[in-house]
């Protein structure tokens, strides 16, 4: 439970210690607090918050080839969409959709994209 006290002059509630919690995995959780007087008397729950916990980077949006694409040339481009705060990715091409023959692993691939001015 996440301890809050209310200002006399405010309406806002503020924090009385910072908690923190480590291990929580992407996805949606609730948050739901209390008041506890100095009896330790406790007031109603607020109703449940829902919060959103992205910690790990979304996977990036391939962009090209396309999915089903039929790449006839002995060289390829990959192109995608930029995901934020990543600097880089691990780009794999396999045989298969589950992944269990790779043909092709690149595990610390820089992420660079271009300028918005080189499209003038």
């Amino acid at each position: 439970m996440i301890f809050l006290n209310k200002t006399s002059r405010s309406r806002h509630l503020y924090f009385k210690r910072r908690i923190k919690i480590v291990g929580v995995e992407d996805g949606s959780y609730f948050l739901q607090s209390r008041s506890i007087n100095d009896m330790g008397l406790e007031g109603p729950s607020l109703e449940p918050a829902e919060i959103i916990v992205r910690v790990n980077p979304l996977p990036p949006f391939i962009q090209s080839p396309s999915d089903g694409a039929d790449l006839r040339e002995k060289t390829a481009q990959f192109q995608w969409l930029k995901v934020d705060k990543a600097v880089r990715c691990h780009l794999q091409v396999a045989e298969d959709r589950k992944f269990q023959v790779i043909v092709a692993d690149a595990k610390d691939m820089r992420v660079i994209f271009p300028s918005r001015n080189l499209l003038k």
